[in-house]
């Protein structure tokens, strides 16, 4: 046996004790984190689903509240929808989660683009899942978990759609 053939007998070892070693986080990759945030103004409101903890961070020390957070699934499934992210620049700049390829090719007539798509959240509850509903005002969508937030936006002009899903809980 060359040295070569000893390293790279070594280095097969070394890869499939690799491959044993990140099984367990490969496993746990099938959920991922998610925040929803929320910029509030009564006549301009956004809002965002992040699963992105920098740009989550980001968007809170800009003033975005954080109204809820658990977990996407990385896995389609029953009782599962994808939440995919829309972008509008112009006239103004609007942000939209799409819940349905009938609400994605909508906001592309709109004019919207697709920011891609953020994992599975659930369509029907589970226990200790996070609701999060949907609200309209005019031709402005936003998304809102929490219990204050969700009373902001009853008491200045945003009217509860019947549109929710719900994050898993973070265990």
């Amino acid at each position: 046996m060359t040295i070569f053939s000893s390293v790279l007998s070594f280095l097969r070892r070394g890869q499939l004790l690799a491959v044993f070693l990140c099984l367990p986080v490969a496993a746990s990759a099938a959920e991922t984190h998610a925040w929803v945030l929320l910029m509030q103004n009564p006549d301009k409101a956004q809002s965002l689903i992040s699963i992105s903890k920098s740009e989550k961070d980001h968007l809170v020390s800009e003033g975005w509240k954080l109204t809820g957070e658990g977990t996407l699934s990385m896995d389609a499934g029953q009782n599962k929808m994808l939440l995919t992210r829309m972008l509008r620049m112009e006239p103004d700049i609007a942000r939209r989660v799409a819940t349905s390829p009938e609400e994605i090719a909508a906001n592309t007539k709109e004019g919207f683009i697709s920011e891609g798509g953020l994992g599975y959240a659930l369509t029907s509850e589970e226990k200790d899942a996070v609701p999060v509903h949907r609200f309209s005002k005019g031709d402005r969508l936003i998304w809102v978990s929490g219990g204050h937030e969700q009373y902001w936006a009853d008491h200045n002009g945003w009217k509860r759609e019947p549109g929710i899903f719900w994050l898993k809980a973070i265990r």
